[in-house]
């Protein structure tokens, strides 16, 4: 410390104890010398000669113990100085010394570093040569309080030096001289600046929890670490209607249902013991006395040695989520009602773990055993017919190449050799970067409406050989690909030369352009799926000479998955304007001429009301009532009493266009009930609030088939009493038939040996015989018959003979062989 008084530590008790030393030697040396002297031999005749030496070793006797005792507390002052020094400079608190003017007497370096000066320029300055002067007038007057209050003070101060402001926390005694005087004042200041904004950050940031606490919709608390909550946010003193004081502790217990306070008790100790979160759901009492299902959190928050120093959680209202789950089981269940009901079934496979799941409709549509077969994409393929598995197999690769939904229609296979139709979707859901990580399906039986969809076919075909005949132009509008297909009296009309098959864009260019942004309005409302999809309107269109002609445009546009689909365009060329009516007329009338003339009933009903509209001949004459009496009921009216809520259901649910037939119970005006494949669309009229429905009459179908079950059921009796052995082989040569005469021949049951193959029976040195006598079979040799060895259960070889009878169906698709097999072992 540079120019700097000595402390004095201490050296007001030096002249003490030097006196205190001088004075006892002095005493000590006139008692002892005198003795000694005489002790020696002095006499009283040497008294001079004896003074003058007591007094020359006297004197320096004493000057040598002045000199060690001052040189003594001299050392011992520079030592205290020198360790007090020490520790002035090396603190890191500002110390200083000021007289009773404010001018600094002593400053160590960490003064000296926040005034920005040297020490030497510290020294007999007051505060205003390094402070603002605000700043300097207040250090000035809190210095003059201390040394006028003559007691040690602490407190902050906030002081800006160098531009830069801290925060000290600032000790100041007065400094007195020997007398007691205060000539001045001791200060010591500690940096606090980096303390204060910590603290100041911790408050903040504990209003911004509390705040934050109070802000969310959960319940907020936090508890020590032997549990007991300490505090909770307001959301819990809204629900629960208690104040936070009464639940605090662990007096939240009193607001847990009774059956879950174990629980809840049993988790939150448990957590505690082994200070890991035990996430939980417990019942909280609401402010109304109901209770409500809530899940709840902790989180240890743990100091720098991993010690647990409190706990912090939430419990998040899910009485909705559980009300939720609950309703959700409720819909599965009716849904798989539905599904079988509709005769639906519904898969979902995971390629990555080829885990595959069928709903219980989709086991009874295949006619499988849930509990025997396991659900699988191999299963699948076996149930399919053999012709249509290449359609399943494409299905999978264009997958894998990028497409994502899949809809066809193929036959399956049942164990009980019955054939189904059904219509197959899929839809491919990927993970962000592509793979597929599920694939969704449905699969619905579609073997009655297969008749129907001929039919609709047919009546297709008819409407639009009569579009054609009346002069309208059909267009068909694929929005997938964008491409617009033109019959061939549309093109005429859009100035093209022949059907064709365009971009819409290109389509659109033909328009006026007056007309094309009002046609594109027009569009564009229609594909709002809230809308009707269907408009109609009179445009023109130029042709590429610059002929100008009048069409008028009727769209119908239908939806898939939310999304428009597909659209039909009708076109009429109304540039004549009187050949456009008659034109028109002649339409009308053919229109009304096709369903009153339909030899099936055909009608037309509200769907709000579900009254009937209109009705044709057909409809009159098969269920009995007259058209006046059908226009006074609605279609509920011609429906068994059980079967009404579910048609209600049903109709609720129809979209706009083309339903798919269904088979559903009519009943009579005499009251019978009889069996109808039905098949409807929506009609544009009334802002599609109308359908055309078409009801086949399939009672006798339903009859013949269930006669045909009969049938083979009594034909399968005879087989199985025949004393012969009757197999059937199916178009893959795998056993699918085998009666008790077979069984007792073999040796095989019939459960053994169905679905095996042909050569399983067969002696090895055979096999290449029977394979010739197949492929003749299903060339459809009425004659390959034969005789070849066969290895029975217990090993033994027989020898058979084999009549084999070729199976095909109507298309001469080849289905299987009938054979009776004769043991001749015996007669060879």
């Amino acid at each position: 410390m540079t120019n700097q008084p000595s402390t004095g530590v201490g050296l007001d008790r030096v002249p003490l104890r030097i006196a205190g030393v001088y004075a006892l030697s002095g005493l000590l040396w006139i008692w002892l010398s005198d003795w000694t002297l005489r002790w020696i031999g002095f006499t009283a005749d040497d008294a001079f000669l004896a003074n003058a030496i007591k007094g020359t070793a006297y004197v320096a006797f004493t000057a040598a113990l002045l000199y060690w005792l001052v040189r003594r507390e001299v050392a011992a002052a520079r030592h205290t100085e020198s360790l007090l020094r020490a520790v002035v400079e090396g603190t890191s608190d500002a110390v200083f010394v000021k007289r009773s003017d404010g001018r600094y007497l002593l400053a160590n370096k960490a003064a000296a570093a926040f005034m920005g000066k040297p020490v030497d320029e510290i020294l007999g300055f007051d505060d205003h040569a390094f402070f603002e002067a605000a700043d300097a007038e207040r250090l000035i007057a809190n210095d003059t309080r201390v040394m006028a209050g003559g007691k040690v003070v602490t407190f902050e101060e906030t002081i800006r030096a160098s531009g830069v402001q801290r925060t000290y926390h600032a000790t100041k005694a007065p400094f007195r001289d020997t007398t007691g005087a205060v000539v001045g004042l001791i200060g010591v200041s500690r940096d606090i600046s980096d303390r204060k904004a910590i603290e100041d950050a911790l408050r903040d940031s504990e209003k911004r929890y509390r705040e934050l606490a109070d802000a969310i919709p959960q319940i907020v608390w936090t508890a020590s670490p032997d549990g007991a909550v300490t505090h909770l946010n307001s959301k819990a003193v809204e629900f629960t209607g208690l104040e936070a004081a009464d639940l605090t502790g662990w007096s939240w217990e009193r607001v847990i249902h009774p059956d879950d306070i174990a629980q809840a008790v049993a988790e939150w100790s448990l957590a505690i013991r082994e200070g890991v979160p035990r996430p939980f759901e417990m019942r909280i009492r609401r402010v109304d006395g109901a209770y409500s299902w809530h899940f709840v959190r902790q989180l240890p928050i743990c100091n720098a040695t991993g010690g647990i120093d409190s706990w912090v959680g939430t419990c998040t209202d899910i009485e909705d989520l559980k009300q939720a789950a609950k309703a959700l089981w409720d819909t599965q269940d009716r849904l798989r009602e539905a599904q079988r009901i509709a005769r639906l079934g519904s898969w979902t496979w995971e390629p990555q773990t080829d885990i595959v799941i069928w709903s219980d409709a989709e086991f009874e549509l295949f006619g499988v055993d849930a509990k025997a077969v396991p659900p699988s994409f191999d299963v699948f393929l076996s149930l399919l017919h053999p012709d249509d598995r290449p359609i399943a197999l494409a299905r999978v690769e264009s997958m894998r190449a990028g497409a994502n939904e899949f809809a066809n229609d193929m036959r399956i296979i049942r164990p009980d050799g019955s054939t189904i139709w059904i219509h197959s979707r899929a839809r491919a859901t990927r993970d962000a970067e592509g793979k597929v990580i599920r694939v969704e399906g449905t699969d619905q039986d579609i073997t009655a409406g297969r008749l129907a969809e001929l039919a609709a076919q047919e009546s297709e075909r008819q409407l639009q050989a009569a579009i054609e005949v009346a002069g309208l132009g059909s267009i068909a509008i694929d929005y997938n690909s964008q491409i617009a297909d033109l019959s061939t009296r549309a093109a005429e009309h859009f100035g093209f030369i022949e059907a064709t098959s365009i971009r819409r864009t290109e389509l659109h260019a033909r328009f006026h352009s007056d007309d094309r942004i009002e046609f594109e309005r027009l569009t564009a409302r229609a594909m709002d799926t809230d809308g009707t999809g269907w408009f109609a309107r009179e445009l023109r269109v130029i042709w590429p000479d610059g002929t100008m002609r009048w069409l008028n445009l009727r769209k119908q546009i239908s939806f898939a998955d939310g999304r428009p689909h597909q659209a039909i365009v009708v076109s009429l060329d109304i540039s004549d304007q009187r050949q456009a009516e008659e034109a028109l007329r002649t339409s009308e009338s053919r229109y009304r001429l096709m369903f009153e003339s339909n030899p099936h009933p055909m009608w037309v009903y509200d769907i709000d009301s579900l009254k009937f509209l209109a009705v044709n001949d057909s409809a009159v004459l098969a269920y009995g009532y007259t058209r006046d009496e059908f226009l006074a009921m609605s279609i509920r009216d011609i429906r068994p009493a059980e079967d009404v809520e579910l048609l209600e259901s049903t109709v609720s649910r129809i979209a706009t266009g083309l339903t798919q037939s269904a088979i559903w119970r009519h009943r009579r005006k005499d009251g019978s009930v009889f069996h109808v494949d039905v098949s409807s669309h929506s009609l544009p009229d009334a802002g599609g609030r109308s359908r055309l429905v078409l009801a086949l009459d399939v009672t006798n179908r339903l009859q013949a088939e269930e006669a045909r079950d009969e049938l083979l059921a009594r034909l399968q009796m005879h087989i199985d009493l025949m004393p012969f052995a009757y197999v059937c082989f199916d178009a893959d040569f795998n056993y699918s038939n085998w009666n008790p005469a077979a069984e007792r021949i073999f040796g095989y049951s019939r459960e053994e040996i169905i679905g095996q193959p042909v050569h399983v029976l067969v002696h090895p040195d055979d096999r290449t015989q029977v394979a010739v006598i197949t492929e003749r079979l299903r060339a459809g040799d009425m004659n390959a018959c034969g005789v070849n060895r066969n290895v029975t259960k217990d090993g033994r070889t027989i020898i058979c003979e084999w009549h084999n009878t070729p199976l095909f169906a109507a298309d001469r698709t080849f289905l299987g062989v009938l054979s009776m097999t004769l043991d001749i072992t015996n007669r060879v």
